[in-house]
């Protein structure tokens, strides 16, 4: 029988849930959205109605999913904050690559497509219309890097299995213990590891991103060669420009046996052109007084955002733009907005 706190927890699983589906989002994208839901393993457990989650801290998922829950609730109520565009050249740019590389030849290797990008360029955003589009969320699988897979080839194969799935139906059926711990599946040398993922896979066509993939070491590298090699995934890596260009330098030989062997097509990210600018005001709902004033608003904000963001400096101009007088923009009043905007994130 499940305590209160517990039914409680369910029962907000079971509305976070329904919104989920009513909004065509995949589980890993909703969980990589609001991170305080965890891991897609612990929100479907969350939402299962058959586990009695004996093994949680309710009092702690509680809070956590209250707090997401809030979250969804402020999505909800400023859907314009959160849109996506996936018909920005930039965008169409990346996710159209990886569709191509998905229909490359079975004996091809040419199956890597990386995307780098400044902060706020539209890596994030590729990768969450790769998770939530009903032609690839099925096939997507997407981690995030940390600095500990600089050294260590484990924790890369071992983020991936977590994500992958570690066990088929057959272990999910048969071990109590895999289905509470899945970590305690994992093979404990990266031979094994390496080997787990291959029959993972298993001959299926996935799209697997890494993102951050600036963290990756040397040996990391090797092993996305080794998986490309050995399976049929298209794998996506996601990074800073800057940084890649680092690692290319310090494990040229690595970087040359992947990027320039298996690489399919480099997409490079870069800040908002003022045409597009100008799209994007529209589409968040901002009116100009003028087509001259709008031009030059575009104009202006263009050249700003390399420094301030890409993208994500003109998210925060549109928000910026609801706080004040819901009339059309003059060039002077959305400078006071860009202002403002800067001054809030700069570190000078």
């Amino acid at each position: 029988m499940h305590s209160s706190k517990t039914t409680e927890l369910k029962s907000l699983g079971t509305k976070i849930e329904t919104w989920r589906a009513s909004n065509h989002l995949s589980k890993n994208a909703l969980c990589k959205q609001f991170g305080q839901l965890g891991s897609t393993k612990t929100y479907g457990r969350v939402i299962d109605p058959e586990d009695a989650l004996d093994d949680l801290n309710i009092d702690g998922q509680l809070a956590n999913y209250l707090a997401a829950w809030d979250l969804i609730q402020a999505f909800k109520q400023n859907p314009k904050d959160t849109e996506i565009y996936a018909d920005f050249d930039h965008i169409m740019d990346a996710t159209t690559a990886v569709a191509e590389a998905l229909q490359e030849p079975a004996d091809s290797i040419s199956r890597l497509v990386l995307i780098t990008g400044d902060t706020g360029s539209g890596k994030s955003t590729a990768v969450k219309i790769l998770e939530t589009h009903p032609a690839t969320a099925n096939v997507t699988y997407s981690i995030e890097a940390t600095e500990a897979w600089r050294e260590s080839e484990n924790e890369l194969l071992g983020a991936l299995l977590m994500e992958i799935g570690i066990f088929d139906k057959a272990d999910d059926e048969s071990g109590e213990k895999k289905k509470k711990d899945p970590r305690a599946g994992l093979p404990a040398g990266a031979g094994a590891r390496l080997q787990k993922l291959i029959d993972r896979i298993d001959g299926r066509r996935l799209i697997i991103i890494i993102d951050e993939a600036h963290h990756i070491g040397p040996a990391g590298f090797n092993l996305v060669k080794t998986l490309i090699n050995q399976t049929s995934a298209v794998f996506v890596l996601c990074g800073m420009t800057e940084l890649i260009l680092r690692i290319n330098r310090t494990s040229h030989a690595e970087c040359r046996q992947l990027f320039f062997n298996r690489l399919y097509k480099h997409i490079r990210l870069d800040a908002p052109e003022p045409g597009p600018v100008l799209e994007f005001f529209k589409r968040r709902g901002i009116i100009f007084e003028t087509a001259l004033e709008a031009s030059q608003i575009s104009n202006r904000v263009a050249q700003d955002s390399k420094g301030f963001g890409n993208w994500k400096y003109l998210v925060r101009c549109a928000k910026e733009s609801r706080k004040r007088p819901n009339k059309p923009h003059t060039f002077e009043t959305f400078v006071a907005i860009t202002t403002a905007v800067k001054r809030h994130i700069s570190l000078a």
